[in-house]
């Protein structure tokens, strides 16, 4: 027998009047009992339900009657749960990896300084306005070469407009883009309570470098509550206050400064040079490689050219940078160079093979390119904008012709380590594809 069919035989069997009337009734005080319930988001378990609709004019029905209502409840509450018990983590990321316009409230606790606090308006993931706890507001824009920063001090009326070459288009190490991408099946549920009158369900995402823990808005589920530990960086990051799908007027990005202010024009060149595939293999003297592919864990890749601190000849002697951005820290930066290939040498054996390509390639672990990596993940903090971690790994790579090191800001799995080196080519038989 069908569920509907023995729910009618119940109805049949009970004192309860039927026809079309009837279930119009019961229907409609069950679902008015529902919205009430919602809104007074007063039901946390099946025993609330039941005491409810015994206190309502239903109970006027059999019993079995309110027991079939119970059951209608029961299937509605499966694709909405009165209490929000059904908003799962998966619900959550769905919501945030869309980008919305957005404000929040950000808070960078260091065990070792004072904290930083901040108001931010993202209009993209590459223009943001800041309003800092001096008063002064920075306003950036990274959607292009160069990239313009906007300083204005109001209690001044003093302004200074920044260009900086040789750098963009870029994107913000944005923290709810950073938790998008966290769903690997370690997330836990936490449980329910109020911030500022909304009620909210808390998710905790355990990991090395972040270990996150989101409280999600049970309606919306949206984030509410935020909170970043990264014990690399000795530090807590807490975003709170947001607000989602902000109309923003689009004055309050420009990178040009007020009429009534006095302004300084500053113009500064980043720290590295960026370089296309051929200009590398012209200017460079040995074989460098690049990666055929990106890694699944990072966004855009780019080249930087800097000159070779040991040679005084910058004409000649240069080094090259493979620099990724990770949302979650991990930032990838790969240095090919004659001092490198140099100072390994022997070295390299010092650490221990864990892994050969089918091209060759060797990756060496446990030597002195676990120190070395600090040193390529500090030239280029102007890019990846964070400090070398304390979990940050590092191997040498051995090609048959030269060596190299390969350092990630975080630790990384063996897959993720296993493809990115066997992307590595040659750069001249990469263009030749």
């Amino acid at each position: 027998m069908k569920a509907e069919e023995k729910i009618r035989d119940l109805i049949r069997k009970s004192d309860m009047p039927t026809g079309p009337d009837a279930d119009k009734k019961i229907l409609g005080d069950a679902t008015e009992h529902l919205r009430q319930l919602k809104q007074q988001r007063a039901a946390k378990t099946w025993l609330s339900i039941w005491r409810t609709i015994m206190k309502s004019p239903i109970t006027k029905l059999a019993t079995v009657a309110v027991i079939i209502i119970v059951a209608i409840i029961g299937m509605h509450l499966i694709g909405s749960s009165i209490d929000g018990s059904n908003v799962v983590w998966a619900d959550v990321l769905e919501q945030i990896r869309t980008f919305r316009p957005y404000v929040c409230k950000q808070t960078i606790k260091y065990d070792e300084k004072p904290a930083d606090t901040k108001r931010f308006m993202h209009l993209s993931l590459s223009r943001r306005r800041e309003i800092r706890s001096d008063g002064s507001i920075w306003v950036f824009d990274m959607s292009e070469e160069p990239v313009r920063i906007l300083t204005l001090y109001p209690d001044k009326k003093q302004a200074q407009e920044m260009t900086i070459t040789d750098m963009g288009p870029s994107k913000d190490p944005d923290l709810l883009r950073i938790i998008s991408k966290r769903q690997d099946g370690t997330e836990e549920e936490l449980s329910f309570k109020q911030i500022n009158g909304r009620t909210v369900k808390g998710f905790h995402a355990p990991g090395k470098l972040n270990d996150f823990t989101i409280w999600a808005d049970v309606e919306t589920q949206f984030p509410v509550y935020v909170k970043v530990r990264q014990d690399g960086l000795k530090r807590t990051i807490i975003g709170e206050d947001f607000e989602f799908d902000v109309d923003f007027d689009p004055s309050l990005f420009s990178t040009t400064a007020p009429k009534e202010y006095s302004v300084k024009k500053v113009e500064k060149k980043g720290n590295t040079r960026k370089v296309s595939i051929q200009q590398m293999i012209e200017r460079s003297p040995f074989e460098t490689y690049v990666l055929s592919k990106e890694p699944g864990w990072t966004r855009g890749v780019q080249i930087v050219e800097l000159s070779d601190p040991v040679h005084s000849d910058s004409s000649v002697h240069r080094m090259y940078f493979f620099v990724a951005i990770a949302d979650d820290g991990r930032h990838l930066v790969i240095g090919q160079s004659n001092t490198i290939n140099i100072v390994l040498g022997e070295k390299i054996k010092q650490g221990q093979l864990i892994y050969t390509t089918a091209n060759g390639l060797k990756v060496w672990s446990g030597g002195p390119e676990q120190w070395y990596s600090k040193g390529l993940l500090g030239s280029v903090e102007d890019i990846i904008k964070d400090p070398p971690s304390e979990e940050r790994i590092g191997y040498a790579i051995e090609s048959p012709t030269s060596k190299f090191i390969l350092a990630v800001n975080g630790p990384i799995t063996d897959e993720e380590l296993h493809s990115l080196v066997e992307s590595l080519v040659p750069a001249k038989e990469y263009l030749k594809d």
